[in-house]
């Protein structure tokens, strides 16, 4: 009940939309097969949860399960770009399918609990806020009286981040405080500091920059103090980061994003807090750091949306340069990449195509990009909408001045410390 309303899709009712919508109509690609697989599997947990226990229940449930068993052994073991297998979104469905058969009881539910908290996990690497948020609410389901505390703290914590990152505020800050409450009954000091920390990101997120930047160095002093908690400092520093940013302040925020890497050990957090780093140097225009903070993000084996993302910021670092080989490489990979990507992904990538073709004086077919992109986003994303009525409305301008380019800001003695940092780093990985 806490988080029904954190947990329910912006189109009420549409359950396991987001995997049908990804599919699309024909099915036909690898990866559409594999959100029906998704969609499958959805039903089959279902199909779990209504299961009464009775010969006639469990003989139901058998046949669902292997009818999605087989259509998940019939799917491709590859993407259809042939570029990265695509094995860790299928075994993520193979492993809740599997955790369906074992016997009736307390074991099989908490297998299927645990098989779907990773398929949380792994979705929310890929950027796929919506699907996680559904599968999310699936498992939830999966209890049918009160959930223990330290059980409910992670799932409330969950829909906490990703509600945050679909901009939810409401849904967000319900969400957290459902987790503030569990993490005190369980006495769980890491679960409590992390949702303050995604409370201040609702504050910060809301305009309430002082109320955000007081709440999130309180835990960050409480979690330096404490060795076991030096990750929760690391999530600490990231948002204190996001808020230095956010208040004009870029230097000291790039170098809190620093403090976070470097209390980072999970690949996918080094990995985003790189491509942060890169994105915030390229930003003053330290290329030459950004770019290593962007192969240094590549080599932390992040997922497939992080790396794609991280391939649309070395092409336009390379645009930016003038490097029209580097750009047109960064694109070939990424145009590789496009396949499954979100609609949004795809509208980025168009538009930083656009810019950098326009920046290499090729303005006419800049203007045909921006201009097809802009048809694809009419309905749906408003934002990308203007963006590209606003780069075709300055065409003629670019056309007579050129397309500028980032400015390199004036010697800050502290950026230069995080920019040498940052080069020995990517030194010593290369080496």
């Amino acid at each position: 009940m806490r988080l029904d309303r954190a947990l329910s899709l912006p189109e009420a009712g549409r359950h396991f939309a987001p995997f049908l919508d990804r599919a699309g109509a024909s099915g036909e690609s690898a990866r559409d097969r594999i959100a029906l697989a998704a969609y499958c599997l959805a039903r089959l947990v279902e199909r779990l949860v209504a299961c009464d226990g009775s010969e006639l229940a469990e003989r139901e449930l058998r046949v669902q399960r292997d009818m999605t068993r087989d259509f998940i052994s019939s799917l491709p073991p590859a993407d259809s770009d042939g570029l990265r297998p695509i094995e860790p979104e299928l075994e993520c469905i193979a492993r809740v399918v599997g955790a369906t058969g074992m016997a009736p009881g307390g074991r099989r539910i908490d297998g299927v609990r645990g098989s779907l908290a990773d398929y949380v996990a792994f979705l929310e690497e890929e950027g796929r806020w919506l699907e996680a948020l559904d599968v999310l609410r699936l498992g939830l389901g999966t209890w049918q009286g009160t959930i223990p505390a330290a059980r409910f703290c992670p799932v409330a914590l969950a829909a906490g981040r990703i509600n945050l990152r679909l901009r939810r505020l409401d849904q967000a800050a319900s969400s957290f405080a459902a987790a503030a409450e569990a993490a005190v009954e369980a006495q769980d000091e890491s679960a409590l500091l992390c949702t303050r920390i995604g409370a201040a990101a609702v504050a910060r997120l809301r305009g309430n920059l002082a109320m955000a930047r007081a709440e999130i160095e309180e835990v960050i002093r409480e979690a330096s103090s404490r060795p076991a908690l030096e990750s929760v400092a690391g999530m600490a520093y990231a948002e204190l980061g996001e808020l230095l940013t956010s208040a004009g302040r870029p230097v000291e925020g790039l170098r809190a994003l620093y403090e976070a890497f470097c209390r980072s050990s999970d690949p996918a957090e080094r990995a985003a807090r790189l491509t942060s780093l890169g994105e915030g140097l390229a930003a003053l225009g330290e290329c030459g750091a950004a770019e290593s903070a962007f192969e240094l993000a590549l080599n932390a084996g992040p997922g497939r949306a992080m790396q794609f993302r991280i391939r649309l910021d070395l092409m336009d670092l390379a645009s930016t340069q003038g490097n029209r080989l580097g750009f047109e490489r960064q694109r070939a990979i990424a145009g590789a990449m496009r396949t499954g990507a979100s609609a949004e992904s795809g509208l980025d990538f168009d538009h930083r195509t656009a810019i950098g073709l326009a920046r290499f004086g090729q303005f006419s077919r800049a203007a045909g990009i921006w201009r097809d992109a802009l048809a694809r986003a009419a309905d749906a994303q408003p934002q990308w909408q203007r963006t590209m009525e606003r780069m075709l409305d300055r065409l003629d301008e670019c056309r007579a001045d050129g397309v500028p380019s980032a400015l390199k800001q004036p010697p800050m003695p502290d950026l230069a410390v995080l920019s040498a940092d940052l080069r020995h780093l990517a030194a010593r990985a290369g080496a």
